[in-house]
């Protein structure tokens, strides 16, 4: 990112011309402009980074020597500073209004300090903090590692190491990720210059892939996506969306499910997509998942694929596979991470659990490509995760972990071999329907059983309750690994009648006792009785995703492997730093490291009698190929077919079937007599490529395994054009929806801020009169009015913002 020249009249047309240069602090004060509260003319005071600095140190009694720059001397540097007030602000360090005495007060107009705190913490309280890749000590990791023992001190005491030709590089300014081949002049004094040199490049082949890229893990609840650019990944705990499809009549509304859809039976949310992409209704499992789901999946009749029928403008309802509800969740992540970087970003790494078959990797893949991604690489989750934990407790010994990674949908569990920088897969087992969501099924079925018990209401038939209970039996379960009880308590769950309970941690044991039961067998799986490595020899057990916070599940995976075990809890972030990793690895950009999956079912052709001859076993590492060798079984035979398989099953029949390979043209002879060569090619994506070859005539047929629940290439073409004819409509449809989601939000919010005692003593009695005359006219506009523009609702919005806004202000 080049440096942005500044002269002492603010430009904000010119400003704007390059989005890819707009800073954090022209991201915060569009924001606040947009929403009525202005603040133009504090932009060059938000840029002294001297202020920033002593107005944060003084009201938090806190010395930061980092990452403050005491003088800056170029626009860089004083946005590092304003981004670093915002960090600090987002790390629960919360400068309030009221809390900076007057001789503390560092800027001469107090009122001016007040209005620049309340500006940020209207911000922040939105969660807008903008991704910051220039922070020390935000999610942002640098893509080399070096030695502490390489750096020096100036007499500044700011950290530097010697560059290749004696040139002084310092550690925060290392944070920028400037261009390869380019750094920055010092001056006699070892300055900093706003002057660059440029250092020869390599040549090489020409680079094929952008300098950005984007990873996604995608969950069955929700899913992070983090940002790669030039040399830095940015993983902020605030890329986040849920794992949902919202259809509102003619609206889409795709990644939240906005509060007022919830309570709407019109609304049709589409989630937990993921535990269907892939599968086709021949599955015996998909019967098992459609039970559980809160909307109508239904059968294609001209594809067999499962699909959701939405009605449409014309009475006839619009059909979508699980590809395409997913290709909309990642086209979302595509189009705010393309607006955040400037340009579009179309390279993707996106995670899988371990145990997918290879039909649910390709429809992944394929949802990415009708999204407009280039999918680079599908990555193992666990993987991921252990590779993320790797660069932080990186060390030269060798060494085995076991990453139990239980989410919202599945439960991966994998051995893992660490050295150095290398995270290779051992062993992969799970279980793809075991996960945060089937806790929150069983506990919210036992709570209607019980309220169906006490008042004789039976509310599993109606989905507007079941929203409701599904939502609180969650919040219980959560709280649940906490505290030791809770009340459960939803007033008019149906007509007047309200539901209240009374749960202890243990009943709710008892309640799941059947899914902690499943939580053992994938540990046993990754430890055969001919495994090289024991149990006993595990030292650390990484845990990753929300599931595993649960108390019981902690408990057993202590069982399991003793009590001297570590149990090491990774970043949320943590899959999705490691598939940035991975989009980095891939772009020539981090260099020592690697991931390494391995195959987790095995592949094999049947055998003429119903067994199976594997050819790629399972913890083969990708890229994997081999070859074995067939005969007919018929004398005389002129054609020979095998079906080809993936799983652990001796009997054909009983793992899953990916295709049919036939093979014409065989020298005709003695059964037995015929050699037919069969190679599969597996590469890191999980996508399988089978050759049969007669090695007399050289008869031969190659075909891209596809399971007939997957999409052809000519499909995903055209569904990734209908998904671009439709995306200037679905904006519009978007943009009236947030705003009228922001509206409504302001106004609960208000309420809840005008009988707050403590934020309305200041205020007398005419004013709060006239505050909740305004709220409520407010109220009933937005009631009476839900089919308005965006610029009706957005006017609204200002004007009920102007009238409250001094009550507003975040305590």
């Amino acid at each position: 990112m080049k440096d942005i020249k500044m002269n002492n009249t603010f430009s904000k047309s010119k400003y704007f011309e390059n989005k890819a240069k707009r800073d954090p602090i022209e991201e915060m004060i569009s924001w606040l402009n947009s929403h009525g509260i202005e603040c133009d003319d504090l932009y060059y005071d938000f840029c002294d980074g001297v202020k920033m600095c002593q107005l944060v140190e003084s009201v938090t009694q806190k010395s930061f020597p980092m990452p403050w720059v005491k003088n800056p001397q170029n626009v860089r540097d004083k946005r590092k500073n304003v981004g670093a007030v915002l960090m600090i602000l987002k790390n629960n360090l919360y400068i309030k209004p009221g809390s900076v005495k007057p001789d503390e007060v560092v800027w001469g107009d107090i009122n001016a300090t007040y209005t620049v705190l309340r500006a940020i913490n209207i911000y922040m309280d939105h969660g807008n903090l903008p991704n910051l890749p220039i922070m020390n000590g935000s999610r942002t990791m640098r893509m080399t590692r070096k030695r502490e023992d390489d750096y020096e001190y100036d007499e500044n005491g700011r950290r530097f190491r010697r560059g290749p030709n004696g040139e002084i590089i310092y550690e925060d300014d290392e944070n920028i990720g400037h261009r390869p081949g380019r750094r920055r002049k010092i001056g006699p004094n070892g300055e900093y210059l706003d002057e660059y040199e440029y250092e020869e490049e390599d040549e090489g082949e020409p680079q094929k892939m952008s300098r950005f890229a984007v990873g996604i893990d995608l969950g069955t609840t929700f899913t992070r996506y983090s940002i790669l650019h030039d040399d830095t990944i940015e993983s902020s705990p605030s890329n986040v969306l849920e794992s949902a499809v919202v259809f509102d009549g003619d609206e889409k509304v795709v990644g939240v499910v906005p509060i007022s859809c919830k309570n709407d039976e019109q609304v049709v949310i589409i989630t937990a997509m993921k535990r269907i992409i892939g599968r086709d209704f021949s599955d015996p499992n998909l019967e098992t998942i459609l039970d559980t789901l809160p909307y109508k999946v239904s059968k294609d009749e001209k594809s067999g694929r499962p699909v959701v029928e939405i009605p449409g403008k014309d009475g006839e309802p619009q059909k979508y596979t699980f590809e395409q509800l997913t290709a909309m969740l990642l086209s979302h992540i595509k189009d705010i991470v393309s607006a955040q970087m400037g340009e579009e970003v179309k390279d993707a790494v996106i995670s899988v659990p371990a145990y997918f078959t290879n039909a649910q990797r390709k429809a992944t893949r394929d949802a990415g490509r009708i999204a407009g991604l280039n999918v680079l690489r599908i990555v193992n989750e666990p993987a991921a995760a252990a590779a993320s934990y790797n660069l932080k407790n990186m060390g030269d010994e060798a060494r085995h972990v076991v990453v139990y990674d239980m989410g919202g949908g599945k439960l991966d569990v994998s051995l893992m071999h660490l050295e150095g920088g290398q995270s290779t897969t051992v062993r992969n087992a799970g279980n793809t329907q075991l996960g945060g969501i089937d806790f929150d099924r069983l506990l919210s079925m036992k709570l209607a059983q019980d309220f169906l018990e006490e008042t004789g209401i039976d509310i599993t038939k109606n989905s507007i309750a079941m929203r409701k209970l599904t939502q609180e039996a969650e919040k219980a379960k959560i709280l649940l690994s906490t505290q030791e009880e809770v009340d459960i308590s939803i007033p008019q769950i149906v007509d007047d009648t309200d539901l209240n309970a009374h749960l202890t941690r243990e009943q709710f044991e008892e309640i799941c006792e059947s899914l902690f039961e499943q939580c053992t067998p994938p540990l046993e799986k990754i430890f055969p009785e001919d495994s090289e490595i024991q149990r006993d020899e595990i030292k650390t057990i990484v845990l990753s995703g929300g599931s595993t916070k649960i108390p019981r599940v902690r408990k057993i995976i202590q069982d399991f492997f003793g009590e001297d075990v570590e149990l090491y809890d990774i970043d949320e972030n943590a899959v999705v730093a490691g598939l940035a990793m991975q989009g980095a690895i891939m772009k020539g950009k981090l260099k020592g490291i690697s991931i390494v999956d391995t195959v987790t079912l095995s592949l094999g052709i049947s055998a003429h009698d119903g067994g199976v001859t594997v050819i790629i076993p399972s913890g083969s590492k990708l890229p994997a190929s081999n070859t074995t060798l067939a005969t007919t079984v018929k004398d005389d035979q002129k054609n020979v077919g095998f079906d080809i398989i993936e799983g652990e099953r001796p009997i054909a029949a009983d793992n899953i079937k990916l295709g049919h390979v036939t093979i014409t043209g065989i020298q005709q002879a003695a059964r037995g007599v015929p050699k037919i060569e069969v190679t599969m090619n597996l590469d890191e994506n999980g996508i399988l490529i089978v050759t049969g070859k007669d090695l007399t005539t050289n008869a031969s047929v190659t075909v891209s395994v596809e399971n007939k629940g997957n999409l052809s290439k000519e499909e995903v073409d055209q569904m990734h054009e209908i998904a671009q004819k439709g995306k200037s409509t679905d904006d519009l449809m978007k943009k009236v929806l947030e705003i009228k989601t922001e509206l409504k939000y302001f106004i609960e919010r208000a309420e809840k801020a005008i009988n707050d005692e403590n934020k309305i003593k200041r205020l007398g009695q005419s004013d709060i009169e006239q505050f909740k005359t305004s709220l409520y006219e407010c109220k009933e506009w937005f009631e009476t009015h839900p089919d308005e523009t965006t610029d009706i609702y957005r006017n609204k919005y200002r004007d009920l913002h102007y009238t409250l806004n001094k009550i507003m202000i975040i305590q």
